[in-house]
């Protein structure tokens, strides 16, 4: 049996992150946020049939977990996604299970 291997990554930070991109409106949320460089909240509520206020949960709890960020400009609140933590985790995920 071979030696056991320590986690290359912050394993609850990947778990979390994991687990965010694995809920289908997480997923679809960074989605649409990917094919631009920034969205409007109520833009992105429009691509859903749940309500304004769920999406903004779910944008809120993607804040903490840093996969999109946001910036206020007046009443509108505009968020980003941060492709490259998503392909990072995911790449370290990988790289893990093949060592």
């Amino acid at each position: 049996m071979k030696k056991k291997k320590k986690f290359p990554f912050e394993t609850e930070a990947t778990l979390q992150l994991m687990s965010a991109i694995s809920d289908p409106v997480k997923l679809k949320i960074a989605k649409i946020l990917s094919c631009h460089r920034e969205v409007k909240a109520g833009d992105v509520a429009k691509e859903f049939d749940i309500s304004r206020t769920t999406i903004s949960h779910h944008l809120n709890k993607m804040k903490l977990l840093n996969l999109v960020s946001s910036r206020k400009e007046g009443k509108e609140i505009y968020y980003s996604v941060d492709k490259t933590l998503i392909v990072n985790t995911l790449k370290e995920v990988v790289k893990f299970l093949e060592s």
